[in-house]
């Protein structure tokens, strides 16, 4: 073994937005990340998780239903508690929530560009807001990041991707 992380979420203690993580750190956040996008909403049917429906949302001329998600101890996620956006397709259309690796930096997360792959919708598009906007409450600018599966680069930097982001505007509601 060449390295190890022996308990990578304890790890983050005191971490913000600036903090710059390890390697390991990386393929941690990388991996419970990518496991949750694509295991939702699949996964919420596991014992222990703890689903609420809430009232709908308006955005973008479409009522979404929404859904809080608490995730049970047993499962690695970079949110305990989510609330989760479906269109009247069924696809998830967005999630708010807490980074609590990060100190519970504020996210809201649009998925978009939906492609079948062996059956299953997939998002293609991620696009990731810092802040989310609260009831009364419709901030003009916020800090975004783009992630598309269809294109992407490589850095040997691992800067906290939360952190290295680009203005943006939210989308309209």
């Amino acid at each position: 073994m060449v390295e190890a992380l022996e308990q990578p979420r304890a790890s983050f203690a005191g971490h913000t937005l600036e903090t710059p993580w390890t390697a390991l750190q990386l393929a941690y956040f990388v991996g419970t990340a990518m496991w949750t996008y694509l295991t939702q909403p699949f996964t919420f049917i596991l014992p222990g998780f703890e689903t609420a429906e809430l009232e709908p949302w308006q955005e973008n001329g479409e009522q979404q239903r929404r859904l809080r998600v608490v995730w049970p101890n047993y499962l690695a996620t970079h949110s305990t508690v989510q609330t989760v956006y479906f269109g009247d397709d069924g696809l998830i259309r967005r999630e708010d929530y807490d980074v609590e690796i990060l100190g519970g930096s504020v996210g809201a997360h649009y998925m978009s560009g939906y492609t079948r792959v062996a059956g299953i919708m997939i998002p293609t598009m991620h696009r990731i807001f810092r802040g989310r906007r609260r009831a009364g409450h419709s901030p003009s600018r916020c800090w975004s990041r783009s992630i598309s599966a269809r294109s992407h680069s490589h850095s040997r930097h691992y800067a906290n991707p939360y952190a290295t982001v680009s203005a943006g505007a939210w989308p309209a509601r």
